[in-house]
């Protein structure tokens, strides 16, 4: 069930969707791609997500950054999207205090969900991260955090070899996936499910 949800951010208030389960053991916040380019919590990667999670009993929590939709303030290179990660996560934690929390988004997104892990890192059981840019990461490689990182080997924005080099082992490429992964929805949700299930 989809819920629609105003939450408190740095900026002003965030526009949110919450999509709920039955038996929950955790929740899932999640990221959109980049405001400047069309961005937003109804992007097709995000869904994808979110109906490969929800059957394995994790809520998905999807939210627009400052200045997108509904959303108040304006978009901050990076800087206020990290503090509206942290600001949803607190308040996913306040709802539903006692469940797991796990971050993951794509391509900008990915990238706001991981340094935002790296400030609450305590706090965050999983990542999954499609498409990374990790020109926008540090390099000194990733968190501790058990991670998926999903990379299209056609991506010509996120080179898989550099990924390769960040990530290690935590990384899956699929050969025939560009930056948009058209069309790679299920190898997608196979990829998290074998991830999320290997890991209980």
């Amino acid at each position: 069930m989809s819920e629609s949800v105003s939450v408190p951010g740095p900026a002003g208030k965030l526009e949110t969707i919450v999509d709920e389960t039955i038996d929950a053991t955790t929740v899932a916040v999640l990221c959109h791609p980049h405001s400047e380019y069309g961005g937003s919590m109804h992007d097709g990667v995000l869904q994808i997500m979110v109906d490969a999670l929800l059957p394995l009993g994790i809520h998905c929590v999807r939210f627009n950054f400052r200045g997108v939709g509904k959303s108040s303030g304006q978009f901050d290179n990076g800087e206020g999207e990290i503090r509206d990660v942290i600001a949803v996560t607190q308040w996913a934690k306040s709802r539903w205090p006692g469940l797991k929390l796990m971050l993951g988004g794509y391509s900008f997104g990915a990238a706001m969900s991981l340094i935002a892990a790296s400030k609450i890192e305590d706090n965050v059981d999983k990542l999954i991260l499609i498409a990374p840019p990790i020109q926008m990461m540090a390099s000194d490689g990733a968190l501790s955090i058990d991670s998926c990182v999903i990379v299209g080997g056609r991506d010509t924005i996120v080179s898989a070899s550099a990924a390769a080099q960040y990530f290690g082992a935590q990384l899956k490429v699929l050969p025939q996936a560009d930056h948009f992964f058209s069309g790679a929805g299920t190898e997608i949700s196979k990829l998290i499910q074998e991830f999320l299930n290997g890991a209980t």
